[in-house]
């Protein structure tokens, strides 16, 4: 009588034993459900900045731009690569989450910078054509300018050097142009959200 008592507890232990490790299955089928919709995610949001980029038809794009992008495209292709092994550690896919995260909110930011300078750029040189022939300096500048956009592809560059010569002509003009292509954009420029996010 004592053996069958104690057969039916190891018994109900053991049945025990199985129902948590079902759960933890069944917590780590969740987990993985989660970090493979993660992951589906980043990969739509590493496409749509790309397409960003090429619908605007920019002459170049900078090259540490493109080091960036390409860096965080290879850590979508690891995570996607480690999420296909037949033992998942998701501990490891958690943290490699977790940056891929960081990482691709900075490229958005590096994105959104590259296009509104290129913008910005492109419209300010436009602006400058009004007093380049009656002011030698806007000229030289819009020229450098031009150079810094077509050849060179440093898009804050050619916006930082027009815009300085324009302030000087007619006080004023960069940010009322500046406001005005955020106001079009339907956002407010960067340094604005950042001041508000200290406040």
């Amino acid at each position: 009588l004592a053996h069958q008592e104690q057969q039916q507890k190891d018994l109900h232990q053991i049945e025990e034993q199985q129902g948590e490790i079902l759960k933890s299955v069944a917590g780590l089928a969740d987990e993985e459900r989660q970090a493979r919709e993660t992951l589906r995610q980043f990969d739509f949001k590493l496409h749509s900045l790309r397409r960003q980029v090429e619908n605007i038809n920019l002459p170049g794009i900078p090259q540490d731009y493109l080091d960036y992008f390409f860096v965080v495209r290879d850590e979508v292709e690891q995570l996607a690569t480690d999420m296909d092994q037949p033992r998942i550690d998701m501990e490891r896919i958690t943290k490699q989450l977790l940056i891929i995260q960081t990482d691709l909110d900075t490229l958005g930011e590096k994105t959104n910078d590259l296009l509104d300078s290129a913008e910005l750029a492109e419209q300010l040189i436009q602006y400058a054509n009004r007093y380049a022939t009656s002011h030698q300096d806007v000229a030289a500048a819009s020229k450098q300018a031009a150079q810094l956009f077509e050849r060179d592809h440093q898009y804050a560059q050619a916006l930082e050097t027009i815009a300085t010569v324009l302030d000087k002509v007619e006080p004023g003009s960069y940010k009322r142009l500046e406001d005005a292509y955020y106001e079009r954009k339907g956002r407010k420029k960067p340094s604005d959200e950042s001041l508000e996010k200290g406040a």
